[in-house]
């Protein structure tokens, strides 16, 4: 697990990397690419939502289920990363412009709704912790 944190914070590194050279006009990033890091963005977190929500609330009897929905939208941002920005589709369209956009929105909606569960979660159990004390 440690490991699997470590490869993400450096993903995340690299994609800061990326905008900062972006934004200093060193490299340009076709559509195609935006597209797909806009995609495999909201699969990764509509994981950890999953992940939140299945382990935290549900509690699901069943491992294999349990599995096969957390692994289910890792393997769709793998797909985007790797798959989507070379199918042979027209990428200049209005469109999937209009999805794009749509999918940044969305990915910001379940991050801004996720960090704020978790964060009733922290209060719920930071009193909980402080009843237990008194």
């Amino acid at each position: 697990m440690k490991t699997t944190n470590s490869l993400i914070k450096f993903l995340g590194g690299a994609y800061i990397l990326l905008g900062i050279i972006r934004v200093l006009n060193y490299t340009k990033i076709e559509f195609r690419f935006l597209f797909s890091f806009a995609l495999a963005g909201f699969w990764f977190i509509v994981f950890d939502f999953f992940v939140f929500l299945v382990n935290d609330k549900f509690k699901m009897k069943s491992p294999r289920m349990m599995k096969a929905i957390n692994n289910l939208p890792l393997i769709l941002w793998a797909l985007s990363m790797v798959v989507i920005p070379f199918l042979p589709i027209k990428w200049n369209n209005y469109v999937l412009r209009q999805i794009n956009d749509a999918i940044v929105f969305w990915g910001l909606g379940i991050v801004a709704i996720l960090l704020g569960m978790k964060s009733d979660m922290e209060l719920k159990n930071y009193k909980d912790d402080k009843n237990k004390n008194d």
